[in-house]
């Protein structure tokens, strides 16, 4: 928008730094962010030196578009998030331990354990849904956003109010999140067994019983098969901006110019299908 008098104004969903008027960047996602008016504005909170108000500034974190201080809610949906993932592990090895004991395995808890895997493929299915950045109608469009966690979203959880990271420390973490999973089971694999020998069980000589744990690393791989594909390809899916310039879709401050945190996501990513 031009007012005349060599005053350029930006329309609501735009940024340019004050620096650099003329390279006008579009405000992909949560356009909220970009207010428009005068160049290098962003909306409260946001970091005016990164591409399109991407950032937030420190010690905030985003919400609907918007920065806002880090509460204890924040820190206790890390907390819960995290109780619940090693919780569902748990039940899922207990589930596979059933199965390899035909006669006493409980058939509901079997056609449970079923119902919920195919929930879980569902839910990653509308997450790659999701990316496709159509504007969706409501509810379905909350639906959407809510669902992200299942894609290992970490802005879904605040986890920048628990530990701060760059976009490609974010990429790492969500990359590789598959191993923390498997990190757990072997948790719960090995307290199991240390409780077993206890009590003098009936697994207690029946040595490391590494096929089970394999077994339940195999079946959460499967689960968040669809998610961690989608994650290690997300450096390859780029936006255009009115400047000519490209960045990465789910990582707004990106460059998607092959150089620097471009070339570091797509190596890790690289690295992560091998």
């Amino acid at each position: 928008i031009c007012e005349g008098s060599s005053k350029l104004l930006l329309a609501p969903g735009y940024y340019s730094r004050a620096t650099e008027p003329g390279e006008v960047y579009y405000c992909f996602g949560e356009r909220v962010r970009c207010p428009g008016g005068e160049p290098g504005t962003c909306a409260f909170g946001r970091d005016t030196s990164t591409i399109a108000c991407s950032a937030c500034e420190i010690g905030l974190h985003s919400r609907d578009g918007i920065c806002v201080q880090c509460g204890g809610g924040d820190y206790a949906l890390v907390t819960i998030v995290g109780i619940l993932g090693c919780i569902m592990i748990a039940v899922l090895y207990v589930v596979l331990m059933n199965e390899g004991q035909k006669s006493k395995q409980p058939g509901s808890l079997l056609i449970a354990a079923l119902g919920m895997g195919q929930m879980v493929t569902i839910v990653q299915q509308l997450t790659v849904v999701q990316q496709f950045k159509i504007d969706w109608g409501e509810p379905f469009a909350s639906i959407l956003v809510a669902l992200e966690v299942m894609a290992f979203d970490l802005d879904m959880i605040s986890i920048g109010c628990v530990a701060p990271m760059e976009p490609v420390m974010k990429f790492a973490t969500r990359t590789l999140m598959v191993l923390l999973l498997f990190a757990v089971a072997s948790v719960v694999h090995f307290g199991y067994l240390a409780w077993q020998r206890s009590r003098g069980g009936a697994q207690a000589g029946k040595g490391f019983q590494i096929s089970l744990l394999l077994r339940t690393a195999g079946t959460l791989f499967m689960v968040f098969f669809i998610s961690l594909c989608s994650s290690l390809l997300a450096p390859f899916r780029c936006n255009q901006h009115p400047n000519g310039r490209w960045t990465v879709q789910a990582y707004h401050g990106v460059y998607c110019n092959g150089e620097g945190e471009h070339l570091s996501m797509s190596i890790i990513g690289g690295l992560a299908c091998l």
